[in-house]
């Protein structure tokens, strides 16, 4: 298996990826955008209506922004669509910036031959902090390499030719996930729970306290 050079990129990639920018050539690499097709979890969808969109279309600024919150998970369709040849195959990860951030790439990292469409990538933030990714960034990478011969095995599957984050992916996505910032949430609710029963038994301890002393007097005052 050898692997494109830039130079082979540049040469072939016009042909395999749409709105190709030599400008996004990264040595022997192709940096792929954001596109406009975005989703993450997020607690909204518990008290949202039913018919509420769930995936997200990022367009002109303001709303071209998608933040992951600690914790959370996030679809993320590429701008470009791909396509792999028959007699090569493509790797694809995330730039090191993200990682970097805390963001891990959950999803596959190759890409079959006779692939085409766009590419749909699923990030964890595993981070201390939300990371923020704008329609347009480039955010990931592809990498291609040749086989040994041209194959019959090709990608026929159902995703082939996808331009947008299928509803069926998003299912159980919508309800509330374990993540380090819902059990953050949690320890504190109950430490506002601690400390009303704090408050309580403190209030209850004073009204004790002065009750027994009226009662000590007023049996001192009667024994007299």
């Amino acid at each position: 298996m050898a692997f494109w050079s830039g130079e082979k990129l540049a040469q072939r990639l016009p042909g395999l990826i749409s709105t190709f920018d030599p400008k996004n050539l990264d040595c022997a690499s192709y940096q792929l955008r954001v596109g406009d097709q975005v989703f993450a979890t997020s607690d909204k969808f518990a008290s949202s209506a039913p018919t509420a969109p769930l995936v997200s279309v990022l367009g002109n600024s303001p709303n071209n922004i998608l933040r992951i919150r600690p914790g959370q998970f996030a679809f993320i369709m590429t701008k470009e669509s791909v396509s792999v040849p028959d007699d090569a195959l493509a790797l694809i990860s995330m730039r090191a910036k993200y990682k970097f951030k805390g963001l891990i790439n959950v999803s596959g990292f190759h890409v079959d031959p006779g692939w085409q469409g766009k590419l749909l990538f699923s990030v964890y933030n595993a981070g201390p902090a939300e990371v923020i990714i704008q329609l347009d960034d480039p955010m990931f990478l592809i990498v291609y390499a040749d086989l040994d011969c041209s194959s019959t095995k090709v990608y026929t599957g159902g995703s082939k030719g996808q331009t947008q984050i299928k509803a069926d992916l998003l299912q159980n996505m919508t309800e509330q996930i374990f993540s380090p910032l819902m059990l953050q949430r949690q320890v504190e609710v109950l430490e506002e729970s601690v400390r009303s029963v704090e408050t309580t038994a403190t209030t209850w301890k004073i009204v004790t306290v002065v009750v027994t002393s009226v009662l000590t007097l007023i049996l001192a005052y009667v024994a007299i």
